[in-house]
């Protein structure tokens, strides 16, 4: 785990924070990174908020998620990343959009989809999680290596055999 600022963090990212949300009870979440500065103009005040959107994959009053539908998650967030590869930027609301329509199958069973206050978000520090060893969770880990037996098994399969 890697101690970094809120300004590097980048949009596919794993990361892991302390937030206190609007009933005043703080918890460390873990959250793959959306857009990491969302920027909505809020129609009564023509005030600009900066929003931090993720996937709450673990929060630590709530427990973290089964690990089969995060790893069906990621694989549905890459096809919709490799889609989007035409805009260089998926901070935009019509991205933002998209990402959510393509997640909405996941997110009607759970709600992992979160927006959090930016303002709020920099108050703390953020860490970026580079490592399976860095994840707490067990089944966080059991996630990762479904990952990356399925990735071993598409490389066998391409691969041509040497007979």
């Amino acid at each position: 785990m890697k101690n970094t600022n809120w300004q590097l963090i980048e949009a596919g990212q794993l990361v892991k924070f302390r937030y206190k949300n609007m009933k005043g009870i703080s918890s460390n979440r873990t959250a793959f990174v959306l857009a990491p500065r969302y920027r909505y103009k809020k129609q009564s005040t023509k005030r600009v908020v900066e929003f931090f959107i993720g996937l709450e994959i673990e929060n630590s009053s709530k427990g973290s998620l089964n690990p089969i539908v995060v790893k069906e998650l990621f694989e549905q967030i890459n096809d919709i990343f490799d889609e989007g590869k035409k805009s260089a930027d998926y901070t935009d609301e019509a991205t933002m959009k998209r990402i959510y329509a393509g997640l909405q199958r996941y997110l009607d069973k759970t709600s992992i989809f979160r927006t959090y206050f930016l303002r709020e978000c920099r108050k703390r520090r953020v860490f970026l999680i580079e490592d399976s060893n860095d994840l707490i969770g067990g089944s966080l880990k059991g996630v990762v290596k479904l990952i990356l037996e399925d990735k071993k098994e598409v490389l066998e399969r391409a691969l041509p055999d040497e007979d």
